[in-house]
C-alpha cells in the first residue's frame, strides 16, 4: 500500500465515524422532538388550552430515557415530570419528597 491509499482509507474511516456520530445525534434530536410533540398533543387531548402551557421540554436521560418536563402558566414554579411508554401511554410522576397535593393544580390521578 502506498501513502495515498493509506490516506484515503484513513479519511474514509474518519468520515464513516463522523457520519455514525451525526446520525446518532440526529436520531436523539428527532426522538426529543417527537416526545415534546406527543406531550403537547396529549395535554391538548386532556383539555388544556395552548395558552395554559408555558413550556414543554424533553431531554435524554438514563431512566426514563426521555423524560418530558411540563410547566404551566398558572404554576410557573412547579414542573411536572412525564414519561411515555408504548404499552401504557403517558405517566405523570408524583412530585419528589413529601408534598401537599392541594398545592399542585395539574396532578393527574389514574
Amino acid at each position: 500500500m502506498n501513502g495515498t491509499t493509506k490516506k484515503r482509507i484513513t479519511i474514509s474511516i474518519v468520515i464513516f465515524i463522523l457520519l455514525i456520530i451525526l446520525s446518532i445525534f440526529v436520531k436523539i434530536r428527532f426522538d426529543i422532538y417527537q416526545h415534546e410533540s406527543k406531550m403537547h398533543d396529549y395535554l391538548i387531548s386532556k383539555g388544556y388550552k395552548e395558552e395554559e402551557i408555558l413550556k414543554i421540554n424533553c431531554e435524554l436521560s438514563i431512566l426514563p430515557k426521555y423524560p418530558v418536563y411540563v410547566t404551566f402558566k398558572d404554576e410557573p414554579d412547579h414542573t411536572y415530570l412525564y414519561s411515555y411508554s408504548a404499552t401504557s401511554g403517558w405517566f405523570q410522576f408524583p412530585p419528589q419528597g413529601e408534598y401537599d397535593p392541594r398545592k399542585f393544580k395539574h396532578l393527574e390521578t389514574k
